[in-house]
């Protein structure tokens, strides 16, 4: 698991509660063709995936690569979150290493919204299955 996995997968377990089910990680995505994906983050009942992309994901190979999972996801009719790194972690500027301006909670706070994003699709998607 990547960092910025682990960072988005502890969020969940701080901010998520005890109400949604934990994701499946690396859940199989298969057309029952040529096309196999692995969905970092997954609640395969709710065809709801979240996916993690941090620096290895800008080479030109992974970018299609991507793009090729994302068209199979929405064919499939899954919804896909997105977070990199700037969505999970916040930049300190300089000074506040030096003051220590910033609470633990401003510095949690992309990690929050994520987790917050992704609870809210997780219920829009359940009611529509009910």
């Amino acid at each position: 698991m990547s960092e910025l996995e682990e960072l988005f997968l502890e969020g969940w377990q701080r901010y998520a509660g005890a109400e949604p089910p934990a994701p499946v990680r690396e859940w199989l995505l298969d057309d029952s063709g040529d096309r196999k994906f692995r969905l970092d983050f997954a609640w395969p009942e709710l065809r709801v995936a979240v996916e993690i992309d941090g620096d290895c994901h800008r080479t030109k190979g992974r970018f299609v690569s991507d793009i090729a999972k994302h068209n199979l996801c929405v064919q499939l009719g899954w919804s896909v979150l997105r977070f990199g790194r700037a969505n999970l972690t916040k930049k300190l500027p300089p000074q506040a290493t030096r003051g220590g301006k910033y609470t633990p909670a401003d510095l949690d706070r992309p990690r929050r919204e994520a987790v917050h994003m992704v609870l809210a699709l997780l219920r829009a998607k359940s009611t529509t299955a009910d």
